[in-house]
C-alpha cells in the first residue's frame, strides 16, 4: 500500500470564507453557471477539453478550503510517491503519483474521470444490445418536492420506492412478459426554487423490442407501484407529466443521450453516467455549479446547500445495476470501482519529474492547472519557464536532456 505524503500545509484547510447572507449583496447576482459551458464558434474540442479541465480543477483548488472530507482535502495536493511526474498523452498533460479521492459525488476533478469510464462501458453495452435487434428503454422517476425538503430523507424514500416498484410477483410477471433482461439506474440531483429536485434515471434492456402494448405496461406498472409508494411516503401524487417517464431508445446514442445530456455533443452511456457535463435548466443548478457560486458569492444560504448535499450523497452509488447485468449485457472487463477509476494510470510520456519543493511550490501558488497547459504547449522548457518565473524550484528531465532551456536555467 502507498503511504501518504502530505504537501506542505499553506493554504491547505484555514478558515472557512466570510459568508454574506444574499440580502447583504447588491446588485446582479445571478449564477455565472449559465454562461460557463458556452464555447465560442469555432472553439476546437481539444480547447473545450482544456477549459472544463481548468474549470473542474480550479473548484478542487476550492474544495481544499471548503470541503470537510479529508480525501477530498488530499485530492489531488498530497503525494503518494516521493517525486510527481508531468506525463503527455495524445497532446494532453497531467500529473501521476497524486492522491486521489475517488469520490463521485463531491470532487468535480475525480467525478469526471469516473463518469468518463462508465459512460463508455455503458455506451458499449448499449451499442451491442442495439446491433442485436433488441429493446433498450428509458425510465425517469421524481417525486414532488418543495423548498426546505431533506435531500437525505427524498432519496432514502425514491430508493424504497424503486425497490417496491421492482418487487412482487407484479413486476416477475412484466419482467417474462418484456423479456427484461438487465437494468441500470443513476441518480441526479439538481436545486432551484422549489428546493432539492432528485430523479432517477432506468435503462431497462430487453430481449425483443417491446410493441406499443408492451410500452404500456412498462408505463403502467412504474406509475402504478411508483405512485403507491411515494403517497405512501407522505408525498403528494406525482407529477402526470414528469413524475413517471417511458421512452424508447431508437439506438446507442438515445441510451447515451438518456445516460446524460453532455454539453459537447452527445455520448453512448452519456445520460446514465456522465452528469458531470450536464447543464441544469434555467433557476436550476448541479451541485458543481452550487460550488462555484459558493467561491463567486460566498453565499451562506450556498454554503448550507453544499454542506446537506456533502454530508447526504457519499456512500451511494452513482449507477446501480441489476443482478448478473455483466454477463447478460457481454461486459467482459473486470468492473472497477470508483476509486480504482480514478487512480488508474492514464499512461504518456514522462517529460518532468517534480520535487516536493517543486510540488508544494505549484499548488500552493496555484499554478497546477497552469503548468499543465505549459507542458501542453512546450514541454519541459515552458513548464520550467513558468516555475522560474514564480520562484519555484524547477522541474528535472526524466532523461538527461543536454543543452536545454530547463538545464540552463538550473545551471545558474
Amino acid at each position: 500500500m502507498a503511504t501518504l505524503i502530505p504537501a506542505g500545509t499553506a493554504g491547505a484547510e484555514g478558515p472557512e470564507p466570510s459568508l454574506p447572507s444574499s440580502s447583504s449583496l447588491t446588485g446582479d447576482t445571478s449564477s455565472w453557471y449559465y454562461t460557463k459551458s458556452a464555447s465560442p464558434a469555432g472553439q476546437s474540442v481539444a480547447d473545450v477539453a482544456v477549459d472544463r479541465r481548468a474549470w473542474r480543477q480550479a473548484r478542487r483548488r476550492f474544495l481544499w478550503r471548503l470541503s470537510k472530507t479529508e480525501r477530498v482535502l488530499k485530492c489531488g495536493r498530497c503525494r503518494i510517491s516521493a517525486d510527481p511526474v508531468i506525463r503527455v498523452q495524445d497532446d494532453r498533460a497531467h500529473y501521476a503519483g497524486l492522491v486521489t479521492c475517488g469520490s463521485i459525488w463531491e470532487c468535480p476533478v475525480c467525478e469526471a474521470k469516473i463518469r468518463q469510464a462508465r459512460a463508455v462501458e455503458v455506451g458499449e453495452a448499449a451499442a451491442r444490445w442495439d446491433q442485436a435487434g433488441r429493446g433498450c428503454y428509458m425510465i425517469t422517476l421524481t417525486v414532488p418536492h418543495s423548498a426546505g425538503m431533506s435531500l437525505d430523507r427524498m432519496w432514502s424514500d425514491m430508493t424504497k420506492a424503486m425497490q417496491k416498484c421492482r418487487a412482487g410477483k407484479a413486476y416477475q410477471q412484466l419482467k417474462n412478459r418484456l423479456g427484461i433482461a438487465a437494468t441500470a439506474t443513476a441518480k441526479e440531483t439538481t436545486h432551484g426554487p422549489s428546493g432539492w429536485h432528485p430523479h432517477l434515471h432506468t435503462l431497462v434492456f430487453t430481449t425483443e423490442p417491446c410493441s406499443a402494448e408492451g410500452i404500456a405496461a412498462l408505463t403502467l406498472h412504474f406509475s402504478r407501484y411508483w405512485t403507491r409508494a411515494v403517497v405512501g411516503a407522505g408525498y403528494g401524487l406525482p407529477s402526470p407529466v414528469h413524475g413517471v417517464r417511458v421512452d424508447a431508445c431508437r439506438s446507442a446514442d438515445d441510451a447515451a443521450q438518456y445516460l446524460v445530456k453532455t454539453q459537447d455533443g452527445w455520448n453512448v452511456g452519456s445520460e446514465l453516467a456522465r452528469g458531470d457535463l450536464k447543464s441544469a435548466q434555467p433557476e436550476h443548478r448541479l451541485p458543481f455549479e452550487i460550488l462555484a457560486d459558493i467561491e463567486r458569492y460566498g453565499l451562506a444560504e450556498d454554503v448550507a446547500l453544499w454542506r446537506e448535499y456533502e454530508a447526504t450523497m457519499p456512500g451511494k452509488r452513482a449507477i446501480v445495476w441489476s443482478r448478473y447485468y455483466r454477463e447478460v449485457l457481454g461486459m467482459t472487463a473486470t468492473e472497477m470501482t470508483d476509486e480504482e477509476l480514478a487512480a488508474a494510470e492514464v499512461g504518456g510520456e514522462t517529460i518532468a519529474v517534480l520535487s516536493p519543493d517543486c510540488w508544494d511550490g505549484i499548488w500552493t501558488a496555484g499554478l497546477d492547472t497552469a503548468v499543465l497547459e505549459a507542458a501542453e504547449a512546450g514541454g519541459l522548457d515552458a513548464i520550467n519557464l513558468l516555475l522560474h518565473r514564480h520562484h519555484i524550484p524547477l522541474a528535472t528531465p526524466h532523461e538527461p536532456q543536454c543543452d536545454s532551456f530547463s538545464s540552463r536555467l538550473g545551471a545558474r
